[in-house]
């Protein structure tokens, strides 16, 4: 039997940019692997972050017009060779002209 699902929110499958900034580090991640309301998971090239480290995410929007920047801050829920995972605690979006 597996195990059952405690997300509120449905994951979705989104392709884009990002960076991840914490206190000492910014990591760059040209895949996100899907988002969803209060967080999202990225493919990263880099060492792994701590867990429950506080930081700011910008993802931005180049296919959109104008171009759209969103910018949240939350925490690293987890971090391994290859992927990062951030749940958000404050979500803001701007458009750029």
């Amino acid at each position: 039997m597996g195990q059952e699902e405690r997300r509120e929110f449905i994951r979705v499958p989104f392709r884009t940019g990002l960076s991840v900034r914490t206190k000492d580090r910014t990591l760059w991640s040209t895949s996100s692997l899907d988002i969803s309301m209060t967080g999202l998971r990225a493919r990263i090239d880099e060492p792994p972050l701590e867990e429950g480290a506080a930081c700011e995410v910008e993802i931005v929007l180049s296919d959109a017009e104008p171009l759209v920047v969103i910018e949240a801050r939350g925490a690293v829920v987890r971090s391994a060779p290859g992927t990062v995972a951030v749940h958000f605690t404050a979500v803001s979006y701007t458009h750029l002209t």
